[in-house]
């Protein structure tokens, strides 16, 4: 799709698209896949609870009880058409539930409360069908705001202070600088504007006034900050008709400064312009965690009261949502009561703010919820209880898997993925008999691998048989991990598969069964398959059960590729044959230095060995790896190998001061050979008790990938392990053209703009000089003006010239990658493990998105958040996590991967889906947009790469794929290339998304 044009100059700030609350609207409604907001039958509400922990007594009740004067028709469900973006083939929207009551003070086009979709001729509308669309519920919002804020300013009025007429001398200092300030001078006005409302005068609003109608919108801005700071009814007056300017970042320091100075008349307009502008709302949920405690004081009473009042449920959500942020745990009592309120978006609220509460008896009522009449509020409920739960909440989350919503079931089996024991397995075998909806069906999985028995194998043969590859491929998964014998006969038939991969993971899994029985057939694949990737994963798994009668096999597969030849080797040392020695041996002498390295863990398995010559000639092998196993394989033997290694110095030494050669040639050579030898011991001692790599540990750990980072041109790799060793690739041999051990490890690598790369170790980070490691080795190794930078989280923009690293409490820095100097530090609030990042174009902002669901939007001009946005909805996808994200260079495309496997692009100046190209299982790991276009590559937990289109509205799987569950990622700059290592494994492999190529990698052990 042609790429849209960047709008505004700040890329994000003037974006409306990025802001929302941490609720259940946005500025389109509320729809999602289920439901949309809506108020339901007063008959459909749950009679108050008498064993509810928290109790409200019936004043409570009746004070925060929202009346609905409203009548609806109640002989049918009511029909209507969804807020959102349907696909082409949508049909309509169908209540589930009670018909629908309309309040007052909504418009009838308000959807209803829970809805399914049902299959597409469109049904003609009639008296309980209605029309809805965006521009229609933001008309609403906006009238109902308009309406609010005469009233707010009739009152602002009647109680206004008169402005003394005295000004002080610095307010008259102040206006002369400011006057005689060239208007050109952006920058400079607006720091004169500030200074003027330092003063806090009142007198200063008439100057304030003056320029908040000026065209430039940074002077808007100004004077809508320094309204704030004068506390004066006419300020907020000012500030009410700033809240619609055109500008949402003068919007925006609007919303800012009506809660700094907390008027009450101003709240119930800034809680109706909330629900109508997603980035106000935002604004002010994140503004409120800023306040003082006396700021706090002065808002709570006014939303109380809108509470209280309001007859709109949206505008009730949110208020409520403004209270939970402000006080917290302090209202519970009132947060229980209204899970018994009618309308569900009320309750879906009082819920969210329950659990966020983190008080361990608000259980008892998320338990009571999950019998609730709105769909939506039992998803609510279940999500809920994965933070907070009992027992008894793990049989309604069970009992959930069966409820007829789609949303319902998809939150309940995401929670019950939390929870172990074989009840929940039973639930999930019986749920995955009759579930068709794929989200549903990927949790259920993996809840049921984690303690399915007998009879879960009745249910995973359907998923076996049912032609769909990638619910086959989970089927073998699952199969693996619950290690039932009885599951192998299943699983050969998969062996012939078409599909590699699904031969490959049959070919592992059977390895794991322990069931002898398909020995032979392994035998026979690791011989004659025709996909390298198989026949490695059979000798795995030939070394996994232990089989005696595939040493032939096996040996012979020592001549095989690079990957199948390590597997065998592994394979050979698990065996623990003595015939395997010879072979063995051999390979001690082998090219690649991984085999070499897996021979000497071979050999010392095995146990026995009449001469350690071979293994003592490699404790000057050029590879550490390779010395390290050599030194572990000798200590397993009961060798000595430190005075092997000295042998060696010491041999090495004498031939070259003496060659034999000479010392036959001189009389008494032998004796003057000897003497020589005797004067140089002390000295190669010496030599060689400094030169000695003595190992920190016994086994070399190569196995652990810690980070990994692809050059800009996508033509080398570089590969940070354990223990300080880094090793270089060349991408288009796909060879490891060095390895070695440095001073300081990595735990993430980042290439600059020059092509080095820095290493990233905490206080002892460093720069690789990519041109010269082959030759120099260590000293091409350098210390980088990086200092204290941790990169458990990294990105960078679309043009590589700037990178943000976060570790993981959410101190973070921004990086030049020209320069090689860092930036801006700053704390990211909240900041969690599994929290992606993303970065502007212009790097002026950063955007985490959490497991949560919500985007949050950070400034690197001063490290502050900006706003939230509760992205879940925008996607309809409420309480998804966010688990990766992308930018295109324009800043207009935002891709969003979630933990449910879809992948979702939307225009950040709109708030407009665009398009889900992409629908998987597993988690979404990594996102990137190709340099030239909008072509989006996606990488997944479940080992698929996959390319979108242009359009978002397809995606290819490619054929190339990661031998394991990927880690972490890194991208070339023109997102072509990928480099993946994989959790607690020496496995990585760099993939040409574009040419669908592996172009290099290493086995896993």
């Amino acid at each position: 799709m042609p790429q849209t044009e960047r709008r505004g100059s700040q890329f994000g700030v003037r974006n409306r698209g990025l802001y929302s609350r941490n609720g259940h609207e946005d500025v389109r409604g509320d729809s999602t896949a289920t439901g949309a907001p809506g108020y339901e039958s007063a008959k459909a509400v749950h009679p108050p609870s008498s064993d509810s922990v928290v109790e409200a007594g019936a004043d409570d009740l009746a004070l925060f009880m929202i009346e609905d004067d409203s009548s609806a028709n109640t002989d049918k469900p009511s029909q209507r058409r969804s807020v959102l973006p349907l696909p082409e083939t949508a049909g309509v929207l169908i209540a589930d539930d009670k018909p629908a009551e309309i309040s007052g003070n909504v418009s009838a086009a308000e959807p209803a409360d829970d809805v399914v979709l049902v299959a597409p001729p469109k049904v003609a509308s009639d008296s309980s069908s209605m029309e809805v669309n965006v521009q229609q519920r933001r008309e609403l919002a906006l009238r109902r705001f308009q309406q609010l804020a005469e009233d707010a300013r009739a009152e602002l009025r009647s109680r206004q202070e008169p402005v003394a007429q005295k000004i002080p001398r610095s307010l008259t200092k102040a206006i002369k600088r400011l006057e005689e300030t060239a208007a050109e001078k952006i920058d400079d006005k607006v720091a004169q504007l500030h200074a003027v409302a330092k003063t806090g005068s009142a007198a200063a609003i008439d100057s304030l006034r003056d320029f908040a109608n000026r065209r430039h919108p940074r002077i808007r801005q100004a004077c809508a900050t320094g309204f704030g700071l004068i506390d004066h009814a006419s300020s907020s007056i000012a500030l009410l008709d700033m809240l619609s300017d055109t500008s949402p970042e003068v919007a925006d320091a609007a919303a800012r400064s009506l809660l700094q100075l907390g008027h009450p008349e101003t709240i119930a307009p800034l809680v109706a312009m909330g629900t109508a502008n997603v980035r106000s709302r935002t604004v002010m949920l994140t503004e409120l965690q800023e306040l003082d405690q006396e700021q706090c004081a002065r808002l709570t009473e006014p939303l109380m009261a809108i509470l209280k009042t309001v007859k709109d449920a949206d505008t009730g959500a949110l208020a409520l949502h403004l209270l939970s942020t402000l006080r917290g745990s302090d209202l519970l009592k009132m947060y229980a009561s209204l899970t018994r309120h009618k309308a569900a978006e009320i309750r879906v609220a009082a819920i969210e703010a329950l659990v966020n509460t983190e008080e361990k008896q608000t259980v008892r009522l998320l338990n009571k919820s999950m019998i609730d009449p709105s769909a939506r509020v039992r998803a609510a409920a279940a999500a809920g209880l994965a933070k907070i739960s009992s027992p008894r909440s793990v049989s309604l989350l069970a009992e959930a898997l069966q409820d007829k919503h789609a949303t319902v079931r998809r939150s309940a089996a995401r929670t019950l993925m939390t929870v172990d024991g074989p009840e929940v397995a039973a639930a999930a075998s019986r749920t995955l008999n009759v579930e068709t909806d794929p989200d549903t069906i990927g949790y259920l999985l993996e809840v049921l691998s984690k303690g399915g028995t007998d009879d879960a194998l009745v249910t995973l043969r359907k998923y076996l048989k049912s032609g769909n590859v990638a619910l086959q491929q989970r089927a073998i998964t699952t199969l693996r991990r619950l290690k039932n014998r009885k599951g192998a006969k299943m699983l050969l038939p998969f062996l012939e598969d078409d599909n590699h991969e699904t031969r490959r993971l049959a070919t592992e899994a059977l390895g794991q069964l322990a069931e002898p029985a398909v020995l032979p057939t392994l035998r026979k694949v690791l011989s004659k398959d025709s996909d390298e990737s198989v026949r490695a994963a059979a000798a795995r798994s030939l070394g996994e059960l232990q089989d005696a009668k595939a040493l032939s096999a096996l040996e012979e597969a020592l001549h095989d590729e690079r990957a199948v030849k390590c597997q065998a080797v592994i394979a050979l040392g698990k065996l623990k044959q003595k015939k395997a020695v010879p072979a063995l041996l051999a390979q001690l002498k082998d090219r690649a230095p991984e085999v070499r390295y897996h021979a000497c863990n071979a050999l010392g398995e095995i146990g026995e060995l009449a001469n350690p010559e071979p293994l003592q000639n490699l404790l000057d092998d050029k590879e550490g790896m390779v010395r390290r196993g050599a030194e572990a394989a000798l200590t397993k033997l009961g060798h000595k190998f430190r005075k092997a290694r000295l042998t060696n110095q010491l041999k090495k030494l004498t031939s070259t001061l003496m060659p034999s050669a000479v010392a036959g040639a001189l009389p008494g050579g032998t004796m003057v050979l000897a003497a020589v030898v005797a004067l140089v011991v002390p000295a190669a001692g010496y030599f060689a008790f400094r030169t000695m790599d003595f190992a920190s540990e016994p086994d070399f750990p190569i196995s652990d990938v810690r980070a990994i980072a692809i050059s800009n041109d996508g033509t080398q790799a570089s590969i940070a392990r354990k223990y300080n060793v880094i090793e270089v690739w060349d991408l288009n041999s796909g060879a490891c053209t060095v390895r070695l051990q440095a001073d300081a490890g990595g735990d993430g690598i980042v290439y600059q703009q020059n092509g080095n790369a820095l290493v990233l170790s905490g206080s002892k980070s460093f720069q690789l000089d990519s041109k010269t490691i082959a030759d120099k080795r260590n000293d091409a190794l350098s210390p980088s003006t990086l200092e204290n930078v941790s990169s458990h989280r990294m990105a960078r923009t679309p043009d590589g010239s700037k990178a943000v690293l976060c570790a993981t409490t959410g101190d973070a820095v921004l990086v030049d990658l020209e320069s090689g100097r860092q930036g801006l530090r700053f704390t990211i609030a909240d900041f969690g493990e599994n929290d992606s990042l993303a970065v502007s174009p212009d790097a002026s902002l950063a955007f985490v998105g959490t497991p949560r669901g919500f985007l949050k939007v950070v400034s690197l001009s001063d490290g502050k958040a900006i706003g939230r946005l509760d992205i879940g909805k925008i996607i309809e996808l409420p309480g998804v996590a966010v688990t990766a994200l992308a930018i295109d260079s324009t800043g207009v495309n935002l891709a969003v991967g979630t933990s449910s496997g879809k992948v979702i692009v939307i225009d950040t100046n709109e708030l407009e889906v665009l398009g889900q190209p992409f629908s998987g299982e597993g988690r979404i790991v990594g996102l990137k947009f190709e340099a030239t276009t909008t072509r989006l590559n996606v990488i997944t937990s479940k080992m698929v790469l996959a390319s979108c289109s242009e359009d978002f509205k397809t995606s290819k799987n490619l054929t190339a794929r990661p031998a394991d569950r990927p880690e972490r990622y890194s991208f070339s700059v023109d997102g072509k290339i990928v480099g993946m290592c994989y959790a607690e494994s020496n496995g990585f492999c760099v993939v040409d998304m574009s040419a669908d190529r592996v172009l290099a990698k290493y086995p896993l052990k």
